[in-house]
């Protein structure tokens, strides 16, 4: 064999060893986006059964309005990818932004009464303001996918 011959044996050795590789490393490639794919699904699936509890829970008056739209908030903030839900939930979202800094648990029992009693009346009344709106938003949410 001449020294031509087998410098072309080799090369295409190596071609053929290199595209086996990179062969290997597409079929990885897909199988792990797969895997991504799979988990997202999963995820957005147990969010989204969580959101439309909450929802039918807000219709049937088991949650209140308030504690609802905190609960919603937050599970949207984490559905991937990431989307606001914002402009499709304004009354939602607003009822959030007024009583997200209203103090929970201990640092609501630490309260005064006057003052807790008088923070329960504004909350009562932002909701009462909205509560049309987030019956309706909520009906949505009730079938939300993705």
């Amino acid at each position: 064999m001449s020294f031509w011959a087998i410098a072309a044996l080799v090369g295409t050795l190596v071609v053929i060893g290199l595209a086996f590789y990179a062969g290997k490393l597409l079929f990885m490639l897909k199988a792990q986006k797969q895997k991504e794919q799979a988990f997202l699904a999963e995820h957005n699936e147990k969010l989204l059964k969580s959101i439309r509890i909450i929802a039918a829970s807000m219709l049937e008056e088991q949650c209140d309005f308030s504690e609802g739209a905190i609960r919603i908030r937050v599970l949207t903030d984490h559905l991937l990818p990431y989307k606001s839900y914002q402009e499709q939930f304004p009354a939602l979202f607003d009822l959030y932004d007024r009583v997200k800094d209203m103090p929970t648990h201990e640092a609501r029992n630490n309260m005064d009464k006057k003052e807790r009693r008088q923070q329960d009346r504004q909350r009562e009344a932002w909701e009462r303001e909205l509560a049309a709106a987030i019956k309706e938003e909520a009906r949505v949410l009730k079938n939300l996918t993705h």
